[in-house]
């Protein structure tokens, strides 16, 4: 894993970086989410996948975030494993119409935003500069929200 201020791709060893960013249909995504990071084979490759909701802002800002976050997850040593484990309960739960997350914590529209999160630190900051975006491109961060938290008819909508 990467430390402090070294090069994450450097630490990874490779010169190059495949970025592969997508707009899915959702129920194509791996779990119930709007936006999905993931490494295949290792950091040098990421796979980002969003689900579509016909606003091509909207689905920017979330590979943005997506990216972001990924990168800083790498960066910091929070492993995808860890980040997925957390997320597909929390998600599993909310869709199952439970309450509490497994670390008891009342389950909001966003795992990443849990106090209990294992990325939460990581999601902050991906998360404002992906809203200070948003306001460069004149979106409204509600209908923004609002846009993806419909896809699963308000009961899930997040994104890692």
């Amino acid at each position: 894993m990467g430390d402090g201020g070294q090069s994450v791709w450097a630490t990874a060893g490779h010169a190059t970086v495949k970025i592969d960013i997508a707009t899915i249909k959702h129920p194509h995504q791996r779990y119930a989410t709007w936006a999905d990071w993931e490494f295949i084979g290792g950091p040098d490759n990421i796979r980002i996948r969003i689900s579509d909701v016909g606003n091509w802002r909207y689905e920017l800002l979330a590979a943005i975030h997506e990216l972001l976050e990924a990168t800083l997850c790498y960066h910091h040593g929070v492993s995808q494993e860890r980040v997925d484990e957390y997320d597909f309960v929390y998600e599993q739960r909310r869709m199952a119409g439970e309450h509490r997350a497994q670390c008891g914590c009342i389950i909001t529209d966003d795992p990443g935003s849990d106090v209990h999160s294992p990325y939460r630190a990581q999601h902050h900051y991906a998360e404002s500069v992906e809203y200070g975006f948003a306001k460069l491109l004149g979106v409204d961060p509600k209908e923004y929200d609002a846009a993806f938290i419909a896809l699963d008819g308000g009961a899930a909508g997040n994104r890692k």
